[in-house]
Formats: C-alpha cells, sequence, structure tokens
C-alpha cells in the first residue's frame, strides 16, 4: 500500500514538474518574441533613418539651385552631416541586424544591447553640434541673401525638426530600455 502511495505521488510530482517547464518554456518564449520585435522595430527605425540620410543631400541640393547665396562651406556642412549621420545609422542598422537574439545567450546579448545603445548616445554628442553648425551657417547665408522668407521659414523648419527629433529620440530611447529590461527579465 506505501509503494502504490509513493508511486502515485512521484507521478503527480513528475507531472507538475513538466507542467511547470511547459510554462516556463512558453513565457521564455513570449519574452524571446518580444525581444525580437522590439530588435525589428528598432532595425527598421534605423535603416529608415540611413536611407533618409543618404537622399537628403541630393534633396538639399535641389533646394540651393533655388536659392541664390548660399556658400560653399553651407553645401559642405550639409554633405558633411548627413554623411556622417548615415554612416552612424547605417552601423546601428547593421549591428542590429547582425545581431540574433534568439541563438545569443542573454548575458551576450545584454551586453550587445548595451554597445549599440553607448553608440547611439555617442551618434547624438557627435550629431548635436554638427547639426548646429549646419544651421548657423545656413541661417546667417540665408540672411545675406536677404531670403526673409526663407529664413523665417527655415527657423520655423528648425523649431519643428527639432521637436520631431527630440520625439524621435525619446521613442529610440524607450525602445532600448524595452530591449534591455526583456532581456534583463530573462536572464534573471
Amino acid at each position: 500500500m506505501e509503494l502504490e502511495d509513493l508511486k502515485k505521488g512521484w507521478r503527480e510530482i513528475d507531472e507538475h514538474i513538466d507542467r511547470m517547464d511547459e510554462n516556463n518554456e512558453m513565457a521564455q518564449r513570449v519574452v524571446r518574441e518580444h525581444i525580437v520585435s522590439v530588435r525589428e522595430r528598432l532595425k527598421n527605425r534605423f535603416r529608415m533613418m540611413t536611407l533618409l540620410c543618404l537622399m537628403a543631400p541630393g534633396v538639399i541640393n535641389l533646394l540651393f539651385l533655388e536659392i541664390d547665396g548660399i556658400g560653399s562651406w553651407t553645401k559642405f556642412a550639409f554633405l558633411f552631416f548627413f554623411i556622417v549621420m548615415a554612416i552612424h545609422k547605417g552601423f546601428l542598422w547593421r549591428g542590429l541586424a547582425k545581431t540574433d537574439y534568439k541563438w545569443m545567450t542573454s548575458k551576450e546579448a545584454l551586453i550587445s544591447t548595451f554597445k549599440l545603445e553607448k553608440f547611439q548616445k555617442v551618434g547624438i554628442l557627435i550629431g548635436f553640434p554638427l547639426a548646429l553648425v549646419v544651421i548657423a551657417l545656413f541661417m546667417l547665408d540665408l540672411y545675406r541673401a536677404q531670403e526673409m522668407y526663407a529664413f523665417y521659414g527655415a527657423c520655423c523648419g528648425m523649431v519643428v525638426g527639432f521637436f520631431a527629433g527630440f520625439r524621435v529620440q525619446r521613442r529610440i530611447r524607450k525602445e532600448f530600455q524595452q530591449l534591455r529590461g526583456a532581456l534583463e527579465e530573462e536572464l534573471s
């Protein structure tokens, strides 16, 4: 009688452990899918930014053909800024594309995410001063050329662009935090 009770109890424990393992695997799968979806959103965002930065010099060159008085330093500054930003966003895009969170350990994925986030912040530290120089040169050339409507439009565009860039940057930071949070959750 006691042997039967022990066997029955052992089977119940085995079934309970199997259910716990299934639940744990399902929870890990959900976390991994969340990680992959956040990575895909970030990758798509950086791919789009790279493409926009590569197309911007051509569009701005068309604008410069319509406005007289834009100096060569301003044209060079625009070109330099967008090339540097395209390279930066391209490296982030490739870094996210190469990182496969499905096959990495949680610790490796977390380290990779920290490196990418740090590289993103370095890009901000480089891009913001470059953007200020570009904007200052452009505004100065518009003012010297007596293109006041273009000057006022550029001022309004600068304000709108600042808020749009701030919003995009906040969203990127939030997605990196989601990615880190999911990885830290999986690690613990």
